[in-house]
C-alpha cells in the first residue's frame, strides 16, 4: 500500500489501494479504487480492482482464512448486478457492533476520517459550483447490530455535519439485502441486493486502538459533531428528565434475564448488592436500555456520583463532566482491564473509589476476564448515602 499524509490525495490518487493516517489515536483509513463490496455467507467481501480479495484483521472481518475460501467464487460475485456510486465509507467489521466498548474503541474514531472526506468533497463541490453525484459520500453500516447499539451508531452518524441521512446504506448480512431509511415515512426501503461498485471505497480501521488511547481521539471527534442541541427526554422508567439524575447506579441487574445475558462475568449476589445501593438513594439505571446518544449525554453530563460495575458500560463515563465521584465494583483478576480506564479517570479528573470482590470460579466463556464473582456487602460502606 502507498502511504500518504494529504487528505486531498484520498480523492485524487487513482491507485488500486493505499492508506491514509492522521493522529486520530490508533487509526488508519484504507482506500480502494474502482472496487466492489458485496456479501458472501453472511460476511462482507471487498474485491479490489486487481481481483484481490481484501480481507483479514485489518480490513473487513477477523477470519484470516476467509480469503482462501472465497477465491473460487470471485468471478461469480463480480457478475452480480451492482449499485454504482462514487464514494463509499465502510467500517472495519461488524465485530464492533457487539457492545458500546467495542464500538467506541474499535470503530467510532474513524468518523474523524469520514468528516475529513465530507469536508474535502464539499469544498470541491462549492469551488466547482456543482451538484454532481461524484461529491456524494455514502456510508455502509450493519442493519442488525446488537439491539443496544442499533440507535447509538445511527445517532453518531446523524450528528456529522454534511452527511445526508438518505446516504446511509444498511446491509442485512444474513439476507443480503441493502436498504436505506425513509425518514419521512419511517420505513426501510430495499434498494438492491448487497453489491456495490464504487470508484472510491474508504475503509476506516481503528481495531488496533485501545481504551488507554481512546480519550484524546474521542474528545477531538466530539468537538466536530453537532451535539449542542440535544433533545431532553424523560427516562421511560421514572418519567424524570435524565439530566436530573445527579446520583445513579449503572446497574447490570437486568442482564440476569436469560434473554439479555451477554457473558459469564456475573456477580453472584448482584440482586442483593443492587438493593443496598438503591437503598442508599442511587437511582438504578440500565444504560443498555437508553434509547439514544442524546439520552446518554443528558444522563452523564450533570452526574455528581456514579456507582458502576466494571464492564463495557463504563465507556459512557466519557460523557461525564470533570470531577465526578465514581465507585467501581470489580473482581481482583480484572485489575489489568480496569487500568485501561485510568487515562479517562485522569483526563476527567474523576475521584475513583474501588470496591474489590473475589472470583468464585475459573469457568468462563473463552475470555478469562469473564469469570463469576462475588462482592462482600461490607465493601458498600465505601459508598456514601446520596443526598
Amino acid at each position: 500500500m502507498i502511504f500518504t499524509n494529504n487528505i486531498n490525495d484520498i480523492i485524487n490518487i487513482d491507485k488500486d489501494s493505499f492508506y491514509f493516517k492522521k493522529d486520530y489515536s490508533n487509526t488508519k483509513l484504507y482506500k480502494y479504487y474502482n472496487s466492489l463490496i458485496s456479501g458472501f455467507e453472511g460476511n462482507r467481501v471487498l474485491i479490489s480492482k486487481n481481483n484481490k480479495v481484501e480481507t483479514g484483521n485489518n480490513v473487513l472481518h477477523r477470519d484470516l482464512e476467509f480469503s482462501k475460501k472465497l477465491n473460487p467464487y470471485i468471478s461469480r460475485i463480480k457478475e452480480r448486478d451492482s449499485l454504482i456510486i462514487d464514494n463509499l465509507f465502510v467500517f472495519t467489521d461488524d465485530y464492533g457492533d457487539r457492545n458500546i466498548c467495542h464500538w467506541m474503541t474499535e470503530q467510532l474514531l474513524v468518523l474523524n476520517y469520514l468528516i475529513d472526506i465530507l469536508n474535502t468533497l464539499n469544498n470541491y463541490k462549492v469551488s466547482n459550483d456543482s451538484s454532481s453525484d461524484e461529491y456524494k459520500v455514502y456510508v455502509l453500516i450493519n442493519k442488525n447490530p446488537r439491539n443496544s447499539m442499533f440507535q447509538l451508531i445511527r445517532d453518531y452518524l446523524s450528528k456529522i455535519p454534511l452527511l445526508e441521512s438518505n446516504n446511509i446504506l444498511e446491509v442485512d448480512l444474513q439476507t443480503g439485502e441493502l436498504y436505506n431509511f425513509d425518514n419521512i415515512n419511517g420505513i426501510y426501503n430495499s434498494i438492491n441486493k448487497f453489491s456495490i461498485l464504487s470508484k472510491n471505497i474508504f475503509v476506516g480501521n481503528s481495531i488496533s486502538n485501545n481504551l488507554s488511547s481512546l480519550y484524546s481521539g474521542w474528545n477531538f471527534l466530539h468537538n466536530r459533531l453537532s451535539i449542542s442541541n440535544i433533545t431532553e427526554l424523560n427516562y421511560n422508567k421514572y418519567l424524570t428528565p435524565l439530566s436530573k439524575f445527579k446520583n445513579f447506579y449503572m446497574s447490570r441487574r437486568n442482564l440476569l434475564d436469560p434473554s439479555k445475558k451477554t457473558n459469564t462475568r456475573v456477580m453472584e449476589n448482584l440482586s442483593e448488592i443492587s438493593d443496598i445501593i438503591s437503598f442508599k438513594n442511587y437511582i438504578e439505571v440500565f444504560t443498555d436500555e437508553l434509547n439514544s446518544l442524546d439520552d446518554r449525554i443528558n444522563l452523564f453530563k450533570k452526574a455528581k456520583n456514579i456507582v458502576c460495575e466494571l464492564g463495557a458500560g463504563m465507556h459512557n463515563l466519557l460523557y461525564c463532566s470533570e470531577g465526578v465521584n465514581v465507585y467501581v465494583m470489580f473482581q481482583k483478576n480484572n485489575y489489568s482491564w480496569l487500568q485501561e480506564y485510568f487515562p479517562l479517570f485522569q483526563n476527567k479528573k474523576m475521584k475513583v473509589t474501588l470496591l474489590v470482590g473475589e472470583t468464585t470460579s475459573n469457568q468462563h466463556n473463552g475470555n478469562w476476564l469473564n469469570t463469576p464473582w462475588k462482592l462482600d456487602v461490607f465493601e458498600l460502606n465505601k459508598i456514601p448515602n446520596a443526598v
